[in-house]
């Protein structure tokens, strides 16, 4: 096939959640609300517009009312000044009532109410107001703007009556309602707690000559399946943000990556440090990019975002299902170095529950684990609530990721940078279940380990306890015995330390 007939299209790179700081406000508003009529008055309103003037005797025959129905409806019409009687005795219509627009008229109700309004504090725009789930503690943060101690009270008033109709939206679910009422005055405002909001952030790629075209999605959760755009305003100080991290270029580099995981497809787009995204995807949707073997395959963005984790979590699947031995299943995530590892709680916390209720199907004893720095990459809170324990250890994390359930399945991926404005990586290597690369990977696992005596349990299955847990009952046991599980017929690589 031509490779010009081939449809390119933008790939999903990477997705996190990020918290942006906002402040609530109490506010004393007062608004009106058009609210529809009882029929009957409804109905009676539209006979007095059509014939102009009707006798008491005419409305109480036509409805089929009781004496005391007919003046119940007599006294509701002229309470809500509709309706009055002439000097004839006959029942006509107000001014207010002829003035109504295609001759339905409404009720408008004056309320007044206390009502919490949330402004973030970059735009000031207005947010709904949400309580963070325990997978949030521990995402990144915007830091509060400076510029915030300075926003008087007059300023906020004046941008919630601007946003009166998105205040609606994120607050009132009737769109009937919502379109029927308008702000009156704001007679109070006092500003109350701080808070952070959560707001999900997507990174697409499209191959072009040179740096990848990235677009960025974000969005404004509303609820669990609701989200809204957000404005540009605060998108900007979003990329600000993201642009002021920095992915630094030491450690392993994307050339001795490839050569330590015989990477034979990845080489090929590496210079030092840099990763030729482009290229690469050009090469994916040209078919060019596989490994010789079903069993292996190229995997771009991280391995937990749905669009990879499915089929991951197949092939662990089906290779457990071909087993006919007892197995040790022991699963670990080393992760990179780069500034967003893991700023991804309800996608890296649904691969992770997935994986648990397959590996613990063929062994109750299984346990997952992340590996992380002791000292100077220490677990965000977000990642002690997912993972069920967590290894700490003197060692160097770089832009090197790797996941390995040994003898069964393997993962490994280089963190470059796709734009160098922008401080969000994309992973991208390979999974696999053959299991001479798998056996690769343990090794080259284990010598980032160095010493597995000095690795130390920092959480267990309770948050921070640990229970009667050991390390060794953390480690697969060929590890500890300092063998591989399966044998293996291919020369390994392993890392110059």
């Amino acid at each position: 096939m031509n490779s010009s007939s081939i449809e390119v299209k933008p790939r999903i790179g990477n997705r996190i959640s990020i918290l942006i700081p906002a402040r609530k406000y109490i506010m004393n508003v007062a608004w009106t609300e058009e609210k529809p009529m009882p029929a009957i008055e409804l109905f009676a309103c539209r006979l007095l517009i059509l014939f102009e003037r009707l006798s008491p005797a005419e409305i109480r025959e036509f409805f089929g009312l009781s004496e005391r129905e007919e003046e119940e409806l007599l006294e509701s019409l002229a309470d809500k000044r509709l309706a009055s009687m002439d000097q004839q005795g006959y029942l006509v219509p107000s001014p207010l009532l002829t003035s109504q627009k295609d001759g339905v008229p409404m009720l408008v109700r004056y309320t007044e109410q206390t009502e919490h309004v949330v402004l973030d504090s970059f735009a000031l725009t207005v947010r709904k107001e949400q309580k963070l789930s325990r997978l949030m503690y521990g995402l990144p943060e915007l830091p509060m703007p400076n510029s915030s101690k300075d926003i008087g009270v007059d300023k906020i008033i004046e941008e919630f009556s601007r946003q009166f109709r998105s205040y609606l939206e994120v607050t009132r679910h009737n769109e009937y309602e919502r379109q029927r009422t308008q702000l009156y005055k704001v007679m109070g405002c006092t500003a109350s707690e701080v808070l952070l909001l959560p707001v999900d952030i997507e990174f697409n790629y499209m191959p072009t000559k040179g740096e990848p075209k990235q677009w960025v999605r974000s969005l404004e959760r509303l609820g669990s399946s609701q989200n809204r755009p957000l404005s540009s305003e605060l998108e900007s100080h979003i990329a600000d943000f993201l642009g002021s991290n920095i992915i630094e270029e030491k450690g392993t580099n994307a050339e001795t990556y490839c050569r330590l995981v015989n990477d034979s497809v990845l080489k090929n787009f590496v210079d030092g440090y840099r990763v030729d995204y482009s290229a690469w995807m050009t090469a994916r949707d040209n078919s060019k990019t596989g490994y010789g073997s079903s069993d292996t395959r190229g995997v771009f963005g991280p391995l937990y975002l749905l669009e990879n984790r499915r089929e991951a979590l197949i092939w662990i699947r089906n290779t457990l299902r071909e087993l006919t031995d007892d197995i040790d299943l022991k699963a670990l995530w080393m992760p990179s170095n780069v500034p967003f590892w893991g700023a991804n709680s309800d996608d890296i916390d649904r691969f992770v529950q997935d994986l648990k209720n397959i590996l613990e199907q063929n062994d109750i004893n299984a346990k997952i684990s992340l590996i992380h720095h002791g000292n100077n990459w220490d677990a965000p809170k977000n990642l002690k609530n997912i993972f069920p324990y967590g290894l700490s250890d003197p060692l160097h994390l770089d832009r090197v990721e790797l996941f390995v359930i040994p003898g069964i399945f393997a993962l490994v991926q280089y963190h470059g940078q796709p734009n160098s404005d922008s401080g969000i990586s994309v992973p991208i290597g390979y999974m696999t279940r053959e299991i001479e690369r798998i056996n690769q990977i343990e090794l080259l696992f284990k010598s980032r380990l160095s010493d597995l005596n000095k690795l130390k349990i920092t959480w267990g299955n309770n948050g921070d306890n640990k229970s009667n847990i050991v390390t060794q009952d953390l480690l697969p046991q060929n590890w500890l015995n300092n063998k591989i599980s399966r044998k293996s017929t291919r020369a390994i690589l392993s890392l110059n330390r």
